[in-house]
């Protein structure tokens, strides 16, 4: 049976009534008439909803409102724009507010939330920090290998490492020997970084291939990438290995530039394709990371741990991550 749509702002919207209202009557809080509530579950059982168990639990709540918080420079990447679409869903229907959590903010302020989801954290990463002092309920994207680790609440990821040797995959098959990878260069790397440098160098130990690492700055303007593509090429490299969203797409172009076809004269893979313009190219082999998906499922992680703190540290694999390998060119 397919999962029902069923939410609870479309159930006010059929009914004219206020979100919290249709809350209220669902969970059993608030000052709602016994008309209302009997009006409000009636067309919540006609629409096949289903109540949220850990956002039930949380009718207690303190705050009202859980945070999130991005990598240094991130936001303007579309994976971390999906992702957090993906996390306001869950807490909107849980009658939650979202807060995105600014790396400079005085630690003196304090955390006025439920819970907190942290993206890619580095070692050092002071909100982390802060916010564990805290004691705020927190889950990360991505491990934590700093101070404070065991008070992390919850982790989830993607099979990162699984999908990079199946990208990586590709190569041999074509022959490809000199793959560069273009690494993020940080004062200090999040692990997600790390951890994709890590998988690549294994890769090209296992299989007898020197690496080749290439660190790059996470906001490394076109000029600069062009002389770069243009240098590696000039060197040897056959296939080029982005670390970082959106450079495979940028390298495509900087490749046909130079009189060079994508796909036949050099691959291109990108370990965090855009959507539009990685996923969906023919021409480039990605590692498609279904943001918003991926943002859903945290969420959900963060409200089950909000609502059970008591409960062990909980570690989760999401697996709608995948795979989209290049087409073969022609002649290819």
């Amino acid at each position: 049976m397919p999962e029902s749509k069923a939410t609870i702002v479309a159930i006010a919207h059929q009914l004219g009534l206020s979100k919290t209202t249709v809350s209220d009557a669902l969970n059993g809080t608030g000052r709602v008439s016994p008309a209302t509530v009997a009006r409000v579950r009636d067309a919540a059982e006609e629409a096949g909803y289903v109540v949220n168990r850990a956002a039930r639990a949380l009718r207690q709540k303190r705050a009202g409102a859980v945070g999130i918080h991005l990598p240094a420079g991130s936001r303007e990447l579309d994976f971390y724009m999906q992702f957090t679409f993906g996390v306001s869903d869950v807490v909107g229907e849980a009658d939650l507010d979202l807060s995105l959590l600014h790396r400079g903010r005085g630690e003196e302020r304090g955390f006025h939330l439920d819970g907190a989801l942290v993206l890619d954290p580095t070692p050092e990463d002071p909100v982390l920090a802060a916010l564990l002092r805290a004691r705020v309920p927190v889950v990360t994207v991505g491990r934590h290998r700093g101070a404070g680790a065991e008070q992390v609440a919850g982790m989830i990821r993607a099979r990162h490492e699984e999908l990079q040797r199946e990208a990586l995959a590709t190569l041999p098959p074509r022959g490809r020997r000199r793959p560069v990878f273009l690494g993020i260069d940080e004062g200090l790397p999040a692990s997600w970084a790390l951890e994709a440098r890590a998988a690549y160098e294994a890769w090209c130990q296992e299989h007898d291939v020197e690496p080749w690492v290439v660190e790059v700055s996470p906001e490394l303007r076109i000029p600069e990438l062009s002389d770069l593509v243009g240098s590696v090429v000039s060197d040897g490299a056959d296939a080029i290995v982005c670390c970082a969203q959106g450079y495979a797409a940028q390298s495509q172009s900087i490749l046909q530039g130079l009189g060079l076809e994508p796909g036949r004269d050099v691959d291109l893979i990108s370990f965090a394709g855009d959507e539009l313009h990685e996923v969906r190219e023919p021409r480039i082999t990605a590692v498609a990371l279904e943001p918003r998906a991926y943002g859903t499922a945290s969420a959900d992680l963060l409200l089950e741990v909000m609502a059970r703190p008591q409960e062990s540290a909980r570690i989760r694999d999401f697996d709608g991550a995948h795979v989209v390998p290049a087409e073969s060119p022609p002649g290819g």
